[in-house]
């Protein structure tokens, strides 16, 4: 989490590199951009990030050859993400698509991690967008994708997809498609001891049981997810997000 100073030792790379290697036109070069640009990302500073990732993109083609490439593939989603930060959805969602369908050629299927992480990434804009049942397929898929590479939904890879599906689900009023999700995104968390994933999948679990008239349930649920909030400090900006979420601070 120390961005300004990694933000500086990265500037500091990309200078060195440019002296050895006589050009701002080399892979070298080129990957420091990108953690440039993610830490850029980090600070908010969204419009340069914008902007390193760019020039990323256009050395690594100059480089490769080709922007066919995985690292090409990579940057743009980094690209797409930031495009995301700035508002600029419809602009993301096109970069995310050629994202996904650079990686699709370049690892010769679609189901593979950096995909299924764009198809998340993707599957969000769209949300913003107002276009939930492309968002809901993309989610689909993309928890398709995780449980087939780790044999289970119920996994710290999984369980993000499966809240942020749920919440979309209970935002359309379909409760009980959304609680499947919902309980397993809350049971993955607490056979997983995460704690931070735990407290931000009950909400959505105890909304679910109570939206399908299992209240006794969801009291239980949100009575765990109370005692699990305590464990954090009391600043901590997911105790205070969850907090604010389920009425107990304003």
């Amino acid at each position: 989490g120390r961005y300004e100073e990694a933000k500086e030792v990265y500037e500091e790379s990309i200078s060195i590199q440019e002296g050895v290697y006589g050009t701002r036109g080399h892979g070298d070069v080129a990957a420091s951009l990108h953690g440039l640009a993610n830490v850029l990302d980090s600070l908010g500073s969204y419009e340069e990030a914008k902007e390193v990732y760019k020039e990323s993109i256009s050395i690594k083609e100059g480089v490769y050859g080709t922007r066919e490439h995985g690292d090409v593939a990579a940057s743009l989603h980094g690209l797409a993400n930031v495009l995301e930060h700035l508002g600029r959805y419809e602009e993301a969602k096109e970069v995310y698509e050629e994202s996904i369908s650079t990686q699709e050629r370049v690892y010769g299927l679609r189901e593979h991690g950096s995909v299924a992480s764009s198809l998340h990434g993707l599957a969000n804009v769209l949300v913003r967008l107002d276009r939930y049942e492309e968002a809901e397929r993309a989610f689909r898929e993309v928890l398709a994708i995780e449980e087939r590479a780790f044999g289970s939904r119920r996994t710290p890879a999984s369980i993000l997809t499966l809240v942020v599906l749920a919440e979309l689900l209970v935002q359309q009023q379909r409760p009980h498609d959304a609680l499947p999700l919902a309980q397993d995104g809350w049971d993955g968390a607490l056979e997983h001891n995460s704690l931070l994933d735990a407290v931000q999948a009950g909400p959505v679990y105890v909304a679910t049981l109570a939206m399908t008239g299992q209240e006794e349930e969801a009291r239980q649920v949100l009575a765990t997810v109370v005692r699990l909030l305590q464990q954090l400090p009391e600043d901590h900006p997911v105790r205070v997000s969850v907090e604010r979420q389920i009425g107990l601070r304003q």
